[in-house]
């Protein structure tokens, strides 16, 4: 990927209204808020955990897709605003140290890809990644794989390594909307970006980390990504306030 560096633009916060398409309901700590009844006040839908990002997509704009940390990921028929219902849970957090931050539909595919949030230092809490979700039987979605980049090896003992955030498709804000292209925030690992032609056989088309400070501690921690209608990739590292804007070289 060929890359170069700006001040990421201002980062917006809080509530996105329910009217609007795409977006957070309920903010950090929040309970799920998801709607809005005919007098315009906002509806909770109660889930465990603590609910994080809720993307609906014009391809099912009956269905919000909800992640909630260790509480899992849902899927929510939106059809009645004022009555949101779980169609699809999926609970992962037993087997895994599952920490679901952002849950994606691809379209009308069937298939989702699920991101956790890295919280530790180290990968103390591996593996925290973006998990392929086969939710064709909705009632019932299931992880069939997962995606990431290459780790490092040693993996250092400072930073972040591991998933944190995906491309989400909004509409109507000039972004890429095609399914076919998957791409995530890794923070240490850096971003990847994956062809989800076929979901249950994803493969990497590119990658890149922004390097590490000698023996010092890895610089890059990107917990952001978007792809604009022309395939630029921008990617917010949190660390130190650049924006890396990328353009994948070959396909």
């Amino acid at each position: 990927m060929a890359v170069r560096t700006s001040r990421p633009p201002p980062r917006r916060r809080g509530l996105v209204r329910s009217g609007e398409p795409h977006g957070d309901r309920g903010g950090a700590g929040g309970k799920g808020s998801v709607g809005r009844d005919g007098e315009g006040r906002y509806v909770q839908t109660r889930l465990p955990g603590r609910t994080g990002r809720a993307p609906t997509l014009p391809e099912r704009p009956d269905r919000a897709f909800v992640a909630c940390t260790t509480g899992g990921a849902y899927i929510l028929d939106i059809t009645d605003r004022s009555r949101p219902a779980v169609t699809g849970a999926l609970q992962y957090s037993g087997p895994l140290p599952g920490a679901a931050h952002t849950f994606v539909p691809l379209g009308s595919t069937g298939f989702a890809v699920l991101a956790d949030e890295t919280l530790e230092e180290g990968a103390a809490d591996f593996p925290q990644n973006a998990w392929v979700v086969d939710a064709r039987i909705e009632n019932r979605p299931l992880i069939v794989g997962s995606v990431t980049p290459p780790w490092p090896e040693p993996v250092p003992a400072q930073g972040r390594f591991g998933a944190h955030n995906l491309h989400e498709y909004p509409p109507d804000r000039g972004a890429w909307c095609s399914f076919d292209i998957v791409a995530g925030a890794f923070f240490c690992l850096g971003i990847a970006v994956f062809d989800f032609t076929s979901p249950l056989r994803p493969r990497e088309l590119g990658h890149f980390a922004p390097a590490t400070a000698g023996e010092g501690p890895v610089t890059g921690q990107l917990n952001d990504v978007f792809i604009d209608d022309r395939g630029v990739i921008y990617a917010v590292d949190r660390r130190t306030d650049l924006c890396y804007m990328l353009e994948i070289e070959s396909a």
